[in-house]
């Protein structure tokens, strides 16, 4: 179960990431959201990413390191509550199979709370890209 409400400061932050590691061709930013972790009683910002496939979640890291700092954004979303995932992620296909985004403008502000589809429940997450 949530235990944290995603303040709208958190949600207008994340719609900044999203801007700040959008275009970027070496990250390859595929799908980013607000992801609730229910084992760390905490959200984080998931960023489904190319490089993550190509030269692994290191390098990926690095990249969105660099982005969030040249936008001044790291102080505000440390890189403890990103998760970089690859674009083929078990989480996102599922998202992307049950719901069709295609029509859907970018940042597209998706809330999901409290629901179950096949092999996977989601406790929150707010999708800015899928």
């Amino acid at each position: 179960m949530v235990t944290t409400t995603l303040v709208e400061a958190n949600v207008k932050l994340g719609e900044e990431v999203y801007d700040a590691i959008k275009r970027d061709a070496t990250l390859g930013v595929r799908a980013a959201l607000w992801w609730y972790d229910v084992d760390a009683s905490e959200w984080r910002y998931m960023v489904a990413a190319e490089d993550c496939a190509r030269r692994g979640p290191r390098a990926a890291y690095l990249r969105v390191r660099n982005l969030l700092k040249r936008a001044n954004l790291l102080d505000r979303l440390p890189l403890a509550k990103v998760v970089v995932v690859r674009p083929d992620d078990r989480t996102l296909a599922t998202i992307k199979k049950m719901f069709d985004f295609s029509k859907t403008p970018r940042p597209m502000h998706f809330a999901l709370e409290n629901i179950t589809i096949p092999g996977l429940h989601i406790e929150g997450a707010f999708l800015y890209d899928a």
